[in-house]
């Protein structure tokens, strides 16, 4: 049988002795423990630092033949001061990587500070019946540099989660919570999981576990007498691990050290404490806040929903949003559960899996909401929601108490800033880069409501904003703060409900879209009722047409024209109303003459866009949702016979010349103040025909 070979990485005080001993107790399988530690390095120094590969393959020095895992740990310091030749060494030969972490960043750092206070490395004083060190001392917290290490083991957990992929992510809390030296099969559960990633036998250690002690005969390099690394031999000095067989307790590896609560714990905890309260870490000292029963509790939710929560791992999704912010509210989720992606490939796997397994609820362009047992499961992929974590809550998020995260990979919680904190005292606060200011106001203003029916308050100075940014908007029978009116979309064969836009709301709209991947395959022209009386219109009129020297196909325009109405009518509230012009002509730029009007008029190629096939008076061919005609500029728009024409010339319409869409982002790409009166001055022109 071939040797499985395995590794334990991690940043260290996370428990790794522990879990080195435990694998020691396995009979068939082998852990030496931490290779590269400078002390037991001392024999080794010259291949622990210049040759890392031959040390890792080589390190055994007995006949390990009859196992079936042996391994070892290595800190995440040890393979950067090796420029990483110890993780590219167990990438290369197919190691099987167990990423050991620990949740409570605080415990895990004055659990360091404590081994760097005196001459009592860590557990010393477990096997040679020494005092606690804890109960001598407290520690005190260089308070920046607490700050600064929580920084750079968040980035060095996501270098080697990003190195491992595939590796078994394993918290220490997750280890002890049913830690039990009587094992069986209904305790520990995280070591069974361990076991069987190992390809190991858990019944083994059951049935013939070896002592728990054996741990030291496995890991003390000092004991090496002799040693030749490249023929594989070594002579284990005599009666050097006598100390094992003469201790008295034989679990002294797994007695725990810090049995005392953080304040007793920490000299200067109460300047701790305000430091980190309101922060993401505030999570590290407030004992009610466990969020290993929020875990267990979130996943019973899922799984009574009969979702496999595997296929939401194999998939790396994430639960975003009001769920989250219930759960740690401790109210019952009667709420959408909110699922993520990283791309739409990932959305794609496991839109598959609920299509099979669930019934469809509601499919739009935004998400898709499938009916679980108890409650609507809705997969977010409108494409600028695919990302990261932290590329959506910082773009797109309004509130900090909004941007709550369950990471189904990790099984590991994320928070925006001062979560804990603004959910404790109720506020809303905004969060992110432009999550809060690049959403419609009055839809934000919608949510304020609900949000102040859960007990929340907002500063009045942002509340005053957001009601500005929504003035001129008349109050409805559905809605105190926007009037939303029923209009029915081709696109979407449905009525939809958009508010009225304003100039806040089409200025966000137009900063997103003009990332549009073929947004520069084209010109853009505004005309209509947005640049002539945009105090009366309900929805904004593009008009898109060719542009010079770019090459673009009816599969590329489709896409634009769906995503642009997406993006206006479910991120930003508004009904936008495109068409193609291949050349462009508008009646306002030319006489109120009706004579005049016909003789320049130009027949060329248009193109709307409708979900099923509609019923023109014209021919037009179909192109997936695109209705492709030739038609004149002006005549026959309507099916009562009437024509803008006749709106131009005999009703003395107010039209205003189309203004090109590009001069408009560029003014407010300067942030220019959004204000519709700066807006009509700048850009509404008229004829004066």
């Amino acid at each position: 049988m071939r040797i499985q070979k395995h590794a334990i990485i991690t940043p260290g005080r996370t428990g790794s002795n522990l879990l080195c001993a435990v694998l020691n107790m396995h009979p068939e399988c082998i852990n030496r423990g931490e290779i590269f530690g400078d002390i037991r390095n001392i024999v080794l120094n010259e291949y622990s630092w210049q040759r890392p590969d031959l040390m890792v393959d080589n390190f055994w020095f007995k006949d390990y033949s009859k196992m079936d895992s042996v391994g070892f740990k290595c800190l995440y310091f040890h393979d950067t001061k090796r420029d990483c030749k110890v993780s590219d060494f167990l990438i290369k030969h197919d190691y099987k990587v167990i990423h050991l972490k620990r949740r409570n960043k605080l415990k895990q750092y004055i659990s360091w500070k404590k081994v760097l206070q005196g001459d009592k490395w860590g557990d010393d004083f477990l096997f040679k019946k020494d005092t606690n060190p804890w109960l001598n001392g407290k520690v005190e917290v260089d308070i920046p540099d607490l700050i600064e290490r929580f920084e750079v083991q968040k980035n060095q957990e996501k270098v080697y989660t990003d190195k491992f992929p595939n590796a078994l992510e394993v918290y220490y809390e997750d280890i002890v919570s049913d830690f039990d030296l009587n094992f069986t099969k209904d305790n520990n559960k995280t070591i069974q999981d361990i076991f069987n990633y190992l390809g190991l036998d858990y019944q083994r250690i059951i049935d013939d576990k070896k002592d728990v002690n054996s741990f030291l005969k496995e890991t003390d390099l000092f004991s090496l007498e002799e040693f030749d690394i490249t023929n594989h031999t070594s002579t284990i000095r005599k009666k050097w691990l006598d100390i094992v067989d003469g201790i008295e307790s034989h679990d002294f590896f797994l007695q725990k050290s810090r049995i005392l609560p953080l304040n007793e714990c920490i000299l200067n905890y109460d300047e701790v404490r305000e430091k980190l309260v309101g922060t993401a870490y505030e999570i590290y000292l407030d004992e009610k806040y466990s969020l290993n029963d929020y875990k267990h509790r979130l996943l019973k939710i899922i799984e009574s929903n009969g979702i496999d929560i595997e296929i939401l791992k194999e998939n790396e999704v994430y639960l975003l949003g009001g769920s989250i912010l219930r759960l740690f509210m401790d109210l019952p989720l009667d709420t959408d559960l909110d699922l993520y992606f990283l791309d739409f490939e990932r959305f794609t796997n496991v839109n598959d899996y609920f299509n099979e397994n669930f019934s469809l609820v509601y499919d739009s362009p935004l998400f898709v909401n499938y009916q679980g047992k108890n409650l609507i499961i809705s997969l977010i992929y409108n494409e600028r929601l695919l990302g990261d974590y932290e590329y959506v809550t910082k773009t797109h998020y309004d509130f900090s108490i909004s941007a709550g995260c369950f990471d189904f990979k990790t099984e590991t919680f994320n928070f925006g800033d001062n979560y804990f904190n603004d959910l404790k005292n109720r506020k809303l606060v905004p969060y992110g880069d432009r999550g809060l200011w690049r959403q419609n106001s009055p839809s934000v203003l919608k949510r304020v409501d609900k949000f102040k029916k859960l007990g929340f308050t907002i500063d009045e100075d942002v509340e005053n904003i957001l009601k500005e940014n929504s003035r001129g908007l008349k109050r409805s029978d559905l809605d105190e703060y926007y009037q939303r009116f029923g209009k029915k979309s081709w696109l979407r064969d449905e009525d939809v409900y958009p508010v009225v836009p304003n100039i806040d709301i089409f200025v966000n709209w137009l900063m997103d879209i003009k990332e549009h991947e073929y947004f520069d395959k084209f010109n853009y022209y505004i005309f209509g009722g947005f640049i002539s009386w945009p105090e009366k219109t309900k929805d904004i009129d593009l008009l898109i047409t060719k542009r010079d020297g770019q090459h673009a196909t009816l599969k590329e325009l489709e896409k634009l024209m769906v995503d642009m109405f997406d993006s206006a009518y479910d991120t930003h509230g508004f009904f936008l109303d495109t068409c193609y012009m291949r050349i462009p002509q508008w009646i306002a730029d030319y006489p109120r003459d009706e004579e005049r009007l016909r003789s320049v008029e130009k027949t060329g190629l248009w193109i709307t866009i409708t979900k099923n096939k509609p019923e023109y008076p014209i021919k037009f061919r179909r192109y997936g949702k695109l209705n492709c005609c030739y038609r004149p500029s002006f005549t026959n728009w309507y099916d009562n016979d009437s024509d803008m024409i006749n709106r131009w010339v005999n009703l003395d319409a107010n039209y205003a010349r189309m203004v090109d869409l590009r001069r408009i982002i560029k003014y407010y790409e300067n942030n220019k103040e959004r204000n519709m009166e700066d807006f009509k001055e700048k850009f509404q022109e008229y004829s004066g025909y």
